[in-house]
Parts: C-alpha cells; structure tokens; sequence
C-alpha cells in the first residue's frame, strides 16, 4: 500500500479519514496539532496522524507510529508500505525499547 507523505517544518506524516481523538494535521494553517482526548473534526480540513517520523530533533508524537529513518537528506514524497502484516494493522514491527510501532516498507523520492 502506498501512503502519501505530508511535510511540515518539524515532521513527516501520513494521515487518514478515521475518526480523530488524538494526534491530527490541520491543512489550512498546516500544523500539527493534538484534540485532547475528544473527537475532532472540522469539514475534511483536519485528517488522523496515522505515522510519522519527527524531523529537527522534534518529540516524538506519542500514540502515534513510527516511519523509518531517513536514509540521506532528500525528502520523500510517499511511502510503500510492505504487504504482509501483523494483526490486521498498518503495522509491522515493534520497537521492543519504546513499545513505539515502525512501520515496515521503503520510501518514494
């Protein structure tokens, strides 16, 4: 499967249209930002986080998956994400130090 990738000053992410309860991008002032632990939606112009990896040294947006680490400093512009995986879910691996999930597959420039 492949997922578009969206880059902003302090992460690359991946988003969905599933129901928003934590972690969301904002597309008209493109910023990541976080609903607090009530559903939010506002007319399709806010999408789920889903994966992302933190760019500048950025925290980690907890509760959300990892992408792999980039491997030069080019950004892609998606990412085909590998066809098996575990338990029904996006994802594939875990990291057994953070509990956090990475997702497994390879970058499109």
């Amino acid at each position: 499967m492949i997922h578009d990738i969206i880059k902003t000053d302090n992460y690359l992410i991946i988003v969905d249209d599933s129901e928003i309860k934590g972690w969301y991008y904002d597309f008209y002032i493109n910023k990541v930002k976080h609903s607090g632990g009530a559903e939010y939606v506002e007319n399709g112009i806010t999408k789920k986080i889903i994966a992302h990896l933190p760019l500048n040294t950025s925290p980690v947006l907890e509760g959300v998956d990892l992408l792999l680490p980039l491997e030069d400093g080019n950004y892609p512009v998606a990412f085909e994400q590998e066809d098996e995986v575990i338990n029904e879910t996006y994802t594939l691996v875990t990291r057994k130090s953070d509990s956090y999930t990475i997702w497994i597959g390879k970058y499109i420039y």
